[in-house]
């Protein structure tokens, strides 16, 4: 098996894993998979050397088109951990005000200036 076609292998096992790790939710687990897979794809994108014949570029653009669609599916994944972070953030913020709802009161109201010295 030349190392084109394990990389073409590989990446498309990297692309079903990613997608079902994606629709599990667990963000850890994606995440470390992630990382350890692209270390070990970049192993063998480092071992690929040119020049390329017609077939060895077909692959490549079926590897890069696999590629695209996992970038795809890792964007959603991002966005998705996005609007849960502001979601955690306004929660946190309402708690507070709704545990303390005068902390943000400047008002002196009911206390006496004196100005005579």
């Amino acid at each position: 098996m030349s190392k084109l076609d394990q990389l073409e292998k590989f990446t498309l096992d990297f692309k079903f894993k990613v997608q079902e790790q994606a629709k599990k939710k667990n963000r850890e687990d994606l995440i470390y998979l992630v990382n350890k897979h692209l270390e070990e794809r970049q192993v063998l994108i480092n071992q690929i050397s040119g020049p390329y014949s017609a077939h060895e570029k077909q692959q490549l653009e079926r590897i890069l088109k696999t590629d695209d669609e996992m970038q795809a599916i890792l964007e959603k994944v991002f966005e998705s951990i996005q609007v849960q972070m502001v979601q955690v953030k306004k929660q946190k913020t309402s708690n507070q005000q709704y545990l303390n709802p005068y902390s943000n009161v400047n008002a002196n109201d009911g206390s006496y200036w004196d100005k005579k010295k």
